[in-house]
């Protein structure tokens, strides 16, 4: 293992962390606030640049083959399906 390999595996998910750290204090001060009306919109932008911190990130999938790709972009479909599905019902009730 060369050197930069042992460094991008120690910095990778430090940072990643650090990151998440971040975003969700940043999320949790927002929610403090009172009478925002773009709140769902900041939180939902919130959400996914920490989706894409994982994704990208920490499970590796910027140097990850193009199966484990698409497995990943398969599971993330899915599981979309599964809130698309589980939020009408919610809603039509």
């Amino acid at each position: 293992m060369t050197r930069n390999e042992r460094r991008y595996l120690l910095t990778g998910p430090i940072a990643t962390w650090l990151g998440m750290l971040l975003l969700g204090a940043i999320s949790a001060g927002y929610t403090q606030i009172p009478g925002t009306p773009i709140r769902l919109v900041v939180q939902l932008v919130l959400l996914s640049v920490q989706l894409a911190l994982i994704t990208l990130f920490f499970m590796q999938l910027r140097r990850a083959e193009g199966l484990v790709r698409l497995a990943a972009m398969a599971g993330a479909i899915w599981a979309s399906f599964l809130f698309l599905f589980a939020f009408s019902d919610y809603l039509t009730r």
